[in-house]
């Protein structure tokens, strides 16, 4: 019940195109009010229950960075981050469950509690990201929608011009999306592929659930890694953003490289200029490979500071 309550309304108020705003949907009072017997009685088992309530509270935040996400494909949470959105999260949860128990549930009370709740969130937001992403809707802040698609497995093939008979397996899909398309495409076609991707999703043997800085690229471990306007989209989105956190992405995009075998590939669109040309000009462990696009398909909007100058497909081998 207090998931699908979440799931629902959330935690802020969607603005149509614009974005979110970060205040609570006037929906979510009334939606606790009109179920308040159940969730009083749901309130008490789950706090009763240590590991249930770490649990609750885990879901909790899932749902609010997959808002977020679903709305600004540029924010990045990285696992300290959402410990804390969680320890935020348990505390509503304790908070909730206390009013009810002493029979103090009213609209007033409740618009306060999500209210602070929405205000404490919203703090912890710019904290993680900074001010990027947000502008002022009057006198509320909104999160700016850039949000992400997923594409076909077919047009990704076409669009990074792989040959399914020259993947060299272990494969990686870097930003596979919640349908993980190429990963079970590819592994339909007897591929040994495998998929990383954010948040968690819906119980998947080969996804590893992981922001993409946090998680460990094993060296020497992938024949082929992939990554379709998502690593390098992001980059580069850090590249040119005067609080970009840019140091982090060149660091895990040389271990990335690092975790390939030898003869193992790189392939990724949008390119990186700024480092492929350092990786040609530094010696013969890698061949990087640029491989010119269609013209450039996308709405400026859809892309925000994606440039066509950049929309080509990249190969970076290991030769050693």
């Amino acid at each position: 019940m207090l998931r699908s309550l979440w799931q629902q309304h959330g935690l802020f108020t969607k603005q149509g195109d614009k974005g979110l705003l970060l205040v609570p949907p006037p929906t979510l009072v009334s939606a606790f009010i009109a179920e308040q017997e159940r969730y009083q009685v749901e309130l008490a088992a789950i706090c009763a229950d240590g590991e249930q309530l770490n649990q609750q509270a885990a879901d909790f935040a899932r749902f609010t960075m997959a808002s977020l996400l679903a709305t600004n494909q540029y924010l990045n949470f990285r696992q300290r981050d959402i410990r804390r959105l969680e320890r935020m999260m348990r505390s509503l949860l304790l908070e909730l469950a206390d009013l009810c128990q002493q029979g103090k549930v009213t609209p007033d009370r409740l618009t306060q509690v999500f209210n602070q709740q929405a205000l404490k969130v919203s703090q912890w937001l710019l904290k993680s990201n900074g001010l990027h992403a947000f502008q002022l809707e009057g006198d509320q802040v909104l999160v700016r929608r850039v949000p992400c698609a997923e594409y076909d497995a077919s047009f990704q093939l076409e669009l990074l011009q792989i040959e399914l008979a020259d993947l060299r397996e272990p494969v990686l899909d870097i930003g596979c999306g919640a349908q993980a398309l190429l990963v079970n495409a590819l592994r339909e076609r007897g591929i040994d592929a495998y998929g990383l991707e954010r948040l968690d999703q819906e119980e998947n043997p080969f996804i590893y659930a992981a922001n993409w800085l946090d998680f460990h690229f094993v060296p020497d471990k992938w024949g082929t890694i992939i990554s379709n306007m998502a690593f390098s989209n992001h980059f580069w989105h850090h590249h040119i953003r005067k609080d970009g956190d840019y140091a982090s992405y060149a660091q895990k995009y040389m271990e990335i490289l690092r975790s390939l075998q030898v003869g193992g590939s790189f392939i990724y669109a949008p390119g990186l200029p700024f480092v492929e040309d350092i990786l040609t000009d530094s010696g013969d462990d890698y061949t990087v490979i640029r491989r010119p696009l269609d013209p450039f398909p996308f709405a400026q909007e859809e892309t925000e500071e994606l440039h066509g100058s950049r929309w080509y497909a990249v190969s970076v081998r290991r030769n050693r």
